[in-house]
């Protein structure tokens, strides 16, 4: 078995390594035709990116330990302690726990302590909120720690090619934007739609160099789905794609009437949206676009790409904010070196 494990690990890291060849490199000859990356790679196109990401979100967590483990090392050196002397010395920092507190988490979680006496719950209480504040306390010792150190980041991201991308339908912010943010949503999905405020934010607080692009990635399954990612593809049609987008997302759920209560807020022609939505032009275009996602490895909504550098999990408006300030600085480094 263990050598079975050896030779799997073996061919993936040959997979990996031929995977770095030229589209044109030919990876096999039958009676003489060869095959070539470019073949191989093509129909599996999605999975790979795909792999690849997971390979870069597991090197990125890693770098970021050792990242914080130097810090921390190099900070007990400045202060003359031992790393563990320091260690505790951060997580000390968050306090102690007032008896106001164990009291009110007692009393709010009594079902739970029922097996208890009162005395042993007050304790485990007390030790679980000391344990959490010391927790919070290093941790955020220890991000300062990171802000104030000098980091650069050579680690490779992978990104996708403009020649992987499809061309972009709908678009908000200025044509030469020095960062493209492309998301794939569905007007279905919650996250989606809890997403937005930081979009928003980001590109208000970036009016001259993020633009944003939008990607139509319903549930091919859902519906209603479908059909709000036909209409906003004919409100775009008519030039209103962001008013109807915006409009339907500020809509409470998802139904038939929010679809058309936002053509009514983003002033379509209603004769020409219904006559739009009748059309299998409408239906095509969506699934242009799902299809687009699948070959670049989209798997779910919202998948965010920072410049074709997939922003890896659920994001916030400080996940955003620090991929955007990372993706200036490294486009403003490579216009610097040419």
């Amino acid at each position: 078995m263990r050598r079975d494990r050896v030779v799997i690990a073996a061919i993936f890291v040959s997979v990996l390594a031929v995977g770095g060849a030229g589209a044109d490199s030919v990876v096999a000859s039958v009676n003489g035709r060869g095959v070539t990356q470019e073949e191989v790679d093509g129909p599996i196109a999605g999975k790979l990116r795909l792999l690849e990401q997971q390979m870069y979100v597991l090197r990125k967590s890693s770098a970021d330990n050792a990242i914080a483990r130097i810090v921390v090392e190099q900070e007990a050196a400045k202060r003359g302690l031992s790393v563990d002397a320091l260690r505790q010395q951060l997580s000390t920092a968050g306090g102690t726990v007032a008896e106001t507190e164990v009291e009110r988490e007692y009393l709010e979680n009594l079902a739970a302590f029922a097996s208890m006496s009162p005395e042993e719950a007050r304790h485990r209480i007390r030790l679980d909120l000391e344990t959490n504040r010391r927790i919070t306390a290093y941790r955020a010792a220890v991000e300062k720690l990171i802000a104030a150190a000098k980091i650069d980041w050579s680690l490779p991201e992978p990104r996708l090619s403009s020649a992987q991308a499809a061309p972009a339908a709908f678009v908000r912010g200025p044509s030469d934007a020095r960062v493209t943010l492309t998301v794939f949503s569905d007007f279905g999905c919650t996250f989606c739609k809890q997403v937005q405020p930081a979009l928003d934010h980001i590109l208000a607080a970036y009016p001259e160099g993020v633009k944003l692009v939008y990607r139509h990635f319903p549930a091919l399954t859902q519906r209603r789905s479908v059909e709000a990612a036909r209409a906003a593809h004919c409100a775009g049609a008519q030039g209103r794609f962001w008013p109807y987008h915006d409009a339907l997302y500020a809509e409470p759920r998802l139904d038939r009437d929010a679809v058309q209560r936002a053509a009514a807020a983003a002033d379509l022609d209603g004769g020409v949206f219904q006559s739009c939505l009748a059309e299998e032009a409408s239906m095509l275009a969506v699934l242009s676009d799902v299809e687009a996602g699948k070959r670049l490895g989209v798997s779910g909504t919202p998948t965010l790409l920072v410049n074709g550098a997939v922003l890896p999990g659920a994001f916030d408006r400080t996940a955003l904010r620090s991929a955007v300030e990372r993706e200036l600085q490294r486009v403003q480094l490579g216009a610097a070196a040419h």
